[in-house]
C-alpha cells in the first residue's frame, strides 16, 4: 500500500484508518485504498475497531490506577461520528472515568491537526500539538502541551498502531525516549499491527 502526506488526491494513512473505522474524514483516494485493503483482508475493518476498543479499555484502566493525564501520539483523525456509533476519542473515554483527566493529542498531519483543533481542542483539559512523535523532547516541550501535561506527574503515553509505521529499532528508541522523560509511575499503552500469515502481511505492507 502507498500512502502520502496531507493532499487529497492520494491516500493518507490517517484518513484510510478513519475510513476503516467507518468515519467520514476520507476522500475518494482514501476510500479506494481502504477498499483495496479490505479485498486483501476482509477482517481489517474489525481489527481497526478492536484496536479502538482496546485503547478505550486501556485508558479506562489507567484512570483506575490514578492517572489523569494522557498523551495520544499519532492521534489520527477526530472520531466525530462513525457509522459504528460506538467509538470515541481518548479524552471522551478518559473524562468519562475521571472528569479531571487531561489529554494532549499529537500528530504532524496538517489535516488531522486542523480538524483536531476544531473538534478536540475546545474540550476542557485538551491540547493539540502539531509535532513529529519521533522527537519526544520536542513533543512534550511546547507550552500548549505543558498546559495539560505536567512532566512531574505520571502520564499515560498512548501509541495506537502508530509504531507499526516505523522501523522496529526506531520504534523502540522512540518509546524509550518518552519513557526517559515522563515521571515514575507512568504507563505506556501500545497496540501494534501484526499478522501471522507472512504472505498476507506482505500484501498489506
Amino acid at each position: 500500500m502507498t500512502f502520502s502526506g496531507p493532499g487529497t488526491t492520494r491516500p493518507n494513512v490517517a484518513r484510510v484508518y478513519d475510513c476503516l473505522l467507518g468515519g467520514y474524514e476520507s476522500f475518494p483516494a482514501d476510500r479506494e485504498q481502504a477498499a483495496d485493503l479490505l479485498r486483501i483482508c476482509p477482517s481489517l475493518g474489525m481489527a481497526a475497531l478492536e484496536n479502538r476498543y482496546f485503547l478505550a479499555r486501556a485508558v479506562t484502566w489507567a484512570v483506575g490506577q490514578g492517572l489523569t493525564q494522557f498523551v495520544d501520539l499519532g492521534a489520527g483523525a477526530p472520531l466525530i461520528k462513525t457509522r459504528t456509533g460506538v467509538i470515541e476519542d481518548i479524552h471522551v473515554t478518559a473524562q468519562a472515568a475521571d472528569a479531571a483527566a487531561r489529554v494532549a493529542y499529537v500528530d504532524n498531519d496538517p489535516i488531522v491537526v486542523s480538524h483536531s483543533s476544531v473538534f478536540r481542542a475546545p474540550a476542557k483539559g485538551v491540547a493539540v500539538a502539531d509535532a513529529d512523535l519521533t522527537h519526544p523532547a520536542a513533543v512534550l516541550a511546547p507550552p500548549d502541551v505543558r498546559a495539560v501535561i505536567n512532566p512531574a506527574e505520571p502520564a499515560c503515553l498512548v501509541f495506537g498502531l502508530v509504531l507499526s509505521l516505523l522501523p522496529v529499532l526506531q520504534a523502540r528508541e522512540v518509546v524509550a525516549g518518552y519513557a526517559d522523560l515522563v515521571a515514575p509511575g507512568s504507563y505506556v499503552v501500545i497496540s501494534y499491527g501484526l499478522c501471522d500469515d507472512e504472505a498476507l502481511w506482505k500484501q498489506l505492507s
